[in-house]
């Protein structure tokens, strides 16, 4: 079907009891900057490909569902064009970060939480100018990275995971985070010294690890 020029750019239909799949006319509206559908009871297979259609697209939440989140080989070819800016895909089934990201440099916002993510953080998910960042309850596992120039990053939650130890650096290039989870992972050592160059950390849980050493 033809895209629809329907001038509506926001839908908000967040938290209510909503069941099904979702309507496939939403990714037509070419206008559409704003959808958020997420903390319902929907349940739908959806490929980012038919998302990243929506070239106006700066908001979506669909977390909180019974939905999975698909990633085809091709989907990336739609991402060099976006505006994302606010990411939110807890709950949708995801193993593994949508290498489509790579190519969206407007994304400030990403919530992955509650998924199957295995493996390790991808260096370029740094790229992004992200100021907040939630990977917690996943299978993520290796070391955790910071980033290798100055971060806006001021959220960072990789709580209830498997990573096992910290980059020495980390807080290096993270000075204006506020809020730290890492709790319940498996990180050992001593706690990065890098930490003390944090400006204004107002939260920061590290238990439930196996650090030794200083503070």
């Amino acid at each position: 079907p033809a895209p629809l020029s329907s001038p509506l750019w926001e839908i908000d239909l967040n938290s209510n009891q909503l069941t099904g799949p979702i309507p496939k006319s939403f990714f037509e509206l070419m206008n559409l900057q704003h959808l958020r559908l997420g903390s319902n009871k929907l349940t739908d297979t959806i490929e980012l490909g038919s998302i990243w259609r929506l070239r106006n697209l700066t908001y979506l939440n669909l977390g909180n569902n019974m939905i999975s989140v698909t990633e085809n080989e091709g989907d990336t070819i739609f991402s060099h064009s976006l505006r994302i800016q606010n990411l939110y895909l807890a709950s949708c089934n995801l193993t593994k970060f949508p290498a489509s990201l790579k190519y969206i440099d407007t994304i400030q916002n990403i919530n992955f939480s509650n998924n199957q993510i295995e493996g390790v953080i991808p260096s370029w998910i740094w790229e992004n100018r992200l100021e907040t960042l939630d990977l917690s309850f996943n299978e993520l596992q290796g070391s955790i990275p910071g980033p290798s120039t100055p971060s806006d990053l001021v959220l960072l939650d990789c709580s209830n995971n498997n990573f096992s130890s910290i980059e020495p650096n980390f807080g290096t290039y993270l000075r204006n985070v506020r809020y730290i989870n890492l709790s319940k992972n498996k990180l050992s050592g001593n706690i990065p010294l890098s930490f003390c160059s944090l400006n204004y950390p107002e939260f920061m849980d590290l238990s439930y690890n196996y650090f030794s050493g200083p503070i």
